[in-house]
């Protein structure tokens, strides 16, 4: 997916400042001829820990 896919929450639920960093990097790489993908994002506490996962995980 494209950083730059507004509506996936694997783009949208990024950290504000990664997910900046990550599109200003997709626009610099698209100027050298790059194309620049996500094949991984955002994940919510279900799919980071499984179905009866609450939260993260602590000690």
């Amino acid at each position: 997916m494209s950083p730059f896919d507004e509506g996936l929450p694997a783009v949208d639920n990024l950290d504000a400042e990664l997910r900046s960093a990550v599109q200003a990097a997709a626009v610099v790489a698209a100027a050298d001829g790059q194309l620049m993908v996500i094949t991984s994002g955002w994940r919510s506490g279900r799919r980071r820990y499984g179905r009866s996962a609450r939260g993260p995980r602590g000690p």
